[in-house]
């Protein structure tokens, strides 16, 4: 005999099978997460946190080497940190977006 916490285990798991059989691939959301370039902090080894220092050259450079390679994948929005760092990352992509996003 299962105990109350066994069957409900049991049930949870065949309610999570059948959604999952339902859902249609076209529903799914996709999500691409971007960390901001270099900082002169970052190659300090520096701790940034909420303080905001902008990108370094390098950081413009890995921001517009991946803004190449995201630059033909469809997205429906961009969101970004208010920190300098992750806004002009950001703000590098986008300016190369096919779509105009900005």
């Amino acid at each position: 005999m299962s105990t109350r916490a066994e069957r409900r285990e049991i049930q949870d798991s065949q309610w999570q099978r059948k959604l999952l059989a339902r859902m249609d691939s076209t529903i799914a959301t996709d999500f691409v997460l971007v960390r901001h370039g270099e900082t002169d902090w970052n190659a300090e080894t520096r701790l940034q946190g909420h303080q905001d220092p902008p990108l370094n050259a390098v950081g413009v450079e890995q921001a517009e080497e991946l803004a190449m390679v995201l630059q033909r994948e469809a997205f429906h929005a961009m969101y970004s940190s208010d920190l300098r760092r992750a806004s002009q990352t950001a703000e590098i992509i986008a300016a190369r977006r096919q779509d105009g996003m900005q």
